[in-house]
């Protein structure tokens, strides 16, 4: 079965047309422009994604066929570009693997070279049939703070002042819309500033060094800062507090 660039490979054996038992083998070839027309978002990214695996289905009555479906594999995209108005990146070596049983869905060992540095985790919905609870948590390895500047869209960004990397872990967690997010993020932030001075050495610089504790409730709009703080060799700021909507005046 083939689409546009895209292509779906299936073997297998269908016992029972009644009450149908299927158990089977795959290979999918999706383009990702194949899926921006059929789903007419213009977001999703661009590039190809190779996936294989297996899969079973046997019907039983009053469960959905979500829920009666069984599958497992592993998908591999060698670059996924995001090219949106205000960014532009490249999401290079992607891979994976994942499981889905009774209605839940569980992905492992999910990595990806981003912004010069190296992305990994996990993700796990559960209920697909009815209301997705979303989980999705790893970590990140030296992204580069240079590469930042040059995936957002300016026309004119100027020096960035703060030239370095970033690491640290995250996990995001929501169930059905978005507007029950809960983010929480723990940074850790090895950096130069530039002072815009020269000498017969080059551009003066201050090492920084800090870490953030961050989180993000959707349902009230705030952030909240946690034992954060930055430091150069003379000075240190320590931030502590929640940001959010200004309460309503009675």
């Amino acid at each position: 079965l083939s689409t546009g660039s895209s292509s779906v490979t299936l073997h297998g054996s269908l016992r029972n047309y009644t009450n149908p038992s299927f158990k089977g083998d795959y290979e999918i070839l999706l383009a990702m422009q194949d899926l921006r027309h059929i789903l007419k978002d213009t977001s999703l990214p661009a590039g190809k994604v190779q996936s294989s695996g297996s899969l079973t289905y046997d019907y039983v009555a009053g469960r959905s066929w979500l829920q009666s479906l069984t599958a497992q594999g592993e998908f591999h995209s060698a670059e996924l570009v995001e090219n949106s108005p205000g960014f532009r990146n490249q999401l290079r070596s992607v891979r994976g693997r994942y499981r889905l049983v009774g209605g839940n869905l569980d992905a492992s060992d999910l990595h990806a070279a981003l912004l010069k540095g190296q992305v990994s985790g996990t993700l796990s919905i559960h209920d697909l049939s009815g209301t997705p609870h979303f989980l999705l948590q790893g970590s990140f390895q030296d992204l580069s703070l240079d590469a930042v500047k040059n995936a957002v869209r300016k026309d004119d960004p100027g020096p960035l002042p703060i030239t370095g990397s970033v690491g640290g872990q995250f996990k995001a967690d929501w169930r059905g819309h978005l507007n029950s997010l809960f983010v929480r993020s723990d940074l850790e932030i090895a950096a130069s500033a530039l002072t815009g001075t020269t000498s017969a050495a080059g551009e003066s610089v201050i090492p920084l060094h800090g870490q953030a504790h961050v989180e993000y409730r959707a349902a009230s709009d705030t952030l909240t800062l946690d034992q954060t703080h930055f430091q150069t060799p003379q000075s240190e700021v320590r931030l502590n507090g929640v940001l959010g909507p200004r309460p309503a005046r009675g």
